[in-house]
């Protein structure tokens, strides 16, 4: 039997590289499944600068072509920017291919997706796209105009890509709905590194840096948008107080107007010290703030969105061993059962969302239920070692039949 040749992988990501934050984790993850089985990976990015930048990082070659990341998230520069980032990156890829001859192109998410289509039609390449959000669902809710863009985009993704991956059932089944391309979509959820997010973390530093003390601590962390329903827990807020007077929230990360519409709440609702906004951490950090943290909270509304993906929140926490509480929206709310490893609350439902984040501080035996079970399923199942050596298992066997 012929030993099957090593393969040429180009990853095009939309954020910097290596990640500093949730943001391409999922590809980089993928990238590092590749090499460990022996193949040559060329991940594709934006720079903070106006030059090239050629890197390896963990046998990942990184090419940093001239960008405008430092802006890529500003609200009105955004999508210039994107733009801008879609016609560099392919005119690198271009450049690439002629000398590397890649086997495929893999991308992640509508803007790195598209430049990946295109400039795989040019170069008449394999094509594996990861669509693990609704960015269409995402505008309908903060910048409408923008959403029969992003619905083209994702449809043009789904008819062009040779293979797509996707997290859940109710994903693949919304998108089949956009376009009937159920035939290519594989499903591969999002995990967790469980050495990384683990029970041994320490929260002493962060308690000690924000005064915690031996209050109970609430946690949400990560960005902060309309459908996560962050809102809602602060509102929840005061009913907690009532009966736990030195609780704490814990807001981890989170920027711009909605950002600052929550510290306006808080104000009104005369809760200031007791609700602490940290602002944006290096991810790194993130696990000594789950550590300080006795309950996580996910409270997101129901939309398209939240009812077909997986969130990193919550395999996080699980990974820390920490009791969680999340709406009860159906992709989360199927792998994690009310009750075993989360405690499910009404989207939107200011009441419910209070009375559960008192019973499971009040009930540690609930709490330490939920947290054991949670972890379980990280070391079962939610692990990226395991999710991205099956993602990339998927990729080789199809480039090796078909070519």
């Amino acid at each position: 039997m012929l030993k099957k040749r090593a393969l040429n992988f180009a990853i095009f990501v939309e954020a910097t590289f290596p990640p500093v934050s949730r943001a391409n984790l999922r590809m980089y993850r993928l990238g590092l499944a590749l090499s460990a089985k022996g193949h040559n990976v060329y991940v594709i990015s934006p720079n903070q600068f106006l030059h090239l930048q050629k890197t390896v990082f963990k046998n990942l070659n990184a090419y940093l072509y001239p960008g405008f990341a430092f802006f890529l998230y500003r609200r009105f520069l955004r999508f210039f920017v994107r733009v801008s980032h879609i016609i560099i990156s392919v005119i690198y890829l271009q450049r690439l291919n002629k000398r590397i001859r890649f086997d495929a192109i893999h991308a992640w998410n509508p803007i790195a997706g598209l430049a990946s289509i295109i400039g795989g039609k040019i170069g008449r390449l394999t094509m594996f796209s990861d669509l693990t959000d609704f960015y269409s669902d995402i505008a309908r809710y903060e910048s409408i105009m923008l959403m029969p863009l992003f619905r083209y985009i994702e449809r043009t993704i789904l008819a062009n890509s040779n293979m797509v991956f996707t997290v859940s059932e109710e994903m693949k089944e919304a998108f089949t709905n956009i376009y009937p391309a159920s035939n290519k979509i594989k499903i591969v959820p999002d995990g967790v590194d469980p050495k990384m997010f683990d029970r041994k973390g320490d929260g002493n530093l962060v308690r000690l840096k924000y005064k915690l003390g031996k209050s109970p601590v609430i946690i949400f962390h990560g960005d902060i948008k309309l459908i996560d329903g962050v809102d809602v827990l602060v509102r929840a807020f005061p009913s907690v107080l009532k009966k736990m007077p030195d609780a704490k929230l814990l807001i981890v990360g989170g920027d711009g107007p909605l950002f600052e519409g929550l510290k306006d709440t808080v104000k009104d609702l005369k809760i200031e010290s007791s609700v602490i906004f940290t602002g944006w951490v290096p991810y790194s950090e993130v696990p000594n703030y789950i550590a300080a943290s006795d309950v996580g909270v996910m409270p997101l509304l129901s939309t398209l969105l939240s009812n077909c993906y997986l969130s990193f929140k919550l395999f996080e926490y699980w990974g820390m061993e920490k009791p969680v509480i999340v709406s009860k929206v159906k992709a989360i709310s199927r792998i994690a059962p009310h009750g075993i490893s989360s405690l499910h609350v009404i989207p939107g439902d200011v009441n419910d969302l209070s009375n559960t984040i008192v019973k499971v501080l009040l009930d540690k035996k609930l709490a330490k239920l939920i947290g054991r079970n949670g972890r379980k399923n990280v070391e079962e199942i939610f692990d990226w070692n395991y999710l991205m050596n099956l993602e990339a298992n998927f990729c080789e066997e199809y480039i090796y039949k078909n070519n």
